[in-house]
Parts: structure tokens; sequence; C-alpha cells
């Protein structure tokens, strides 16, 4: 009988391929899941194997118990504070389709240091488990979230058009406020496949490009990948290493912008301009 074998995990398409396959007199495995007593998920790995004795046919199933394997892989696979994924498991997990969209955000809790250090590391632990409850709440089931490690989190999703996926990523900014957790704030860096990566890799690279500008910005700053801000990067990075250094060698210059009053016919203040030496 085949009620023996059903299981709310699979749909009625895959009953049909196995009868299909053993009314053939053929070899039908694979993986079933399937609960226990105590409701708990366990893993069979079953051979249905048909036998024909005289004018009867027969089927016999032969099965292995890989529950604990398998809960060994999924505990390798997901984040211990949170319960999402973790950079592997998001890896592992996707599977980006050629004639499909998808977006890569790469988020990062707005200077979460400052939460550990003013309030300790068991109150940052709360912020990250919250934050990863209200992300699972926001978007899609189909939608793969992420925790990267630290207060870094990733959302792999399908999209339609910029115009939707703006409007997504404003009101999930938006709904920070409803967070128990008083100035809340992210950034987010945001990568498109197929037109800025070739591979999840390539675009988990991009999206974090995206989001080092993003973080530059200030709070609650989103920004997409573009061919060009790499370039912005050195240009920040230049500057700011040029003002350590003027900082380091007293290389600032004073200049003084007079600022006159012509009822007065006097100067009455002066704009302070501070320039750097740099020969």
């Amino acid at each position: 009988r085949i009620t023996i074998f059903k299981s709310p995990k699979y749909d009625e398409n895959f009953y049909k391929e196995m009868l299909s396959v053993i009314n053939k007199n053929q070899l039908f495995e694979d993986i079933f899941i399937q609960t226990n007593k105590c409701d708990e998920e366990i893993y069979l790995k079953m051979k249905i194997v048909p036998i024909e004795v005289e004018d009867n046919k027969f089927f016999v199933a032969l099965g292995i118990d890989l529950t604990n394997e398998k809960k060994l892989q999924q505990s390798l696979l997901s984040d211990d504070l949170t319960a999402l994924l973790n950079r592997k498991g998001l890896i592992l997990k996707s599977n980006l389709k050629n004639n499909e969209s998808y977006a890569l955000l790469l988020l990062d809790i707005y200077e979460f240091k400052v939460y550990n250090q003013l309030y300790g590391t068991n109150y940052g632990d709360y912020i990250l488990k919250e934050f990863a409850l209200f992300l699972k709440a926001f978007f899609y089931e189909e939608d793969l979230i992420a925790r990267f490690g630290g207060d870094k989190f990733a959302v792999l999703m399908k999209y339609e058009n910029i115009s939707q996926l703006k409007k997504i990523i404003t009101r999930l900014i938006d709904k920070l406020s409803s967070l128990d957790i008083k100035g809340l704030s992210i950034n987010i860096g945001i990568a498109l496949y197929p037109e800025d990566a070739n591979d999840l890799y390539e675009l988990i690279e991009k999206a974090s490009i995206a989001l080092s500008l993003a973080k530059k910005a200030g709070k609650n700053e989103y920004f997409f990948y573009d061919k060009n801000i790499k370039e912005k990067l050195k240009q920040i990075e230049y500057i700011k290493n040029l003002i350590n250094k003027a900082l380091e060698e007293d290389k600032f210059i004073y200049y003084f912008q007079p600022y006159l009053s012509l009822k007065e016919n006097n100067i009455i203040r002066a704009e302070a301009l501070l320039r750097i030496e740099d020969n």
C-alpha cells in the first residue's frame, strides 16, 4: 500500500513517479521524510524492489535511517545563534536559474559594536536573534535568508524590476521601527543576477562592495553595485589616508576669506578654509 510512504513533505507528482517506476518492475530509490511518534522528522533512504511470485506481484521496501547524518549535515549549514542558514548553507541551497532575476541583499547592523560595548554581548545576541526573526517574517518563505557571521546577514530573492526591489528595501527599512530595539539602523548592499555576476560567489563579492559604500554613507543607506563603485571606494580611501597623513605630519594650511560689508565699508567676519599641503 502506497499510503505507508505518504508524507506531507512530498506532492502527488512524487508518488505518481514512484508508482510509474515500480509498476514497470524497476527499482525505485529515494530519501523519504517521515515523522515518528514524537512528531520528529526522520530520514529514511528507501529502496522499493518489485518482486513477482508466480502470478502475484509484491514490493519489498528496504530502508536505512539517515536521521543522525541529516541532522549533522543541517547543523553544519545553519547558524547556531539565529537558526538561519550560514554562508555555506546559503551557497549550497541556492540555485540560480538563467531565465530568472535574483537580488542578493547584504545587510549590516549600523554600529552594532556600540550595542555590545554599552549593553554587553548578551544584549548583542538578543538583537541578532530579533533581527533574524524580523527578516524571516518580512521576506517570503522561498527567499533564502542567512547570517554570514557577526552582524552581517544576507537575503537571496527573486525580483521583477528595480522599482519593485527599491520599494521592498524602503519598506524593510521603514519597518525596523517595529522592533523593540531603540535606534536600530542598517546598511544594505545589493547586487543583481545576471546583470552584475555570473554566479553566487561573484554576487556576494559585488554586494559586499556595495555594502562598503552604504556603510560610509551613514545609517539606513543602501547602494546597488555598479561598475564605478570600486573607483569611488578608491577615491574615498585616498582622501581618508591623505587626511590621516596631514594630521600626523601637520600639513594643514589655514586660509581666511574676509567678508566685507558694503554698508559699513569694513570687514565684518571671515570664513576659514582648511587645505592640505600635499607635495
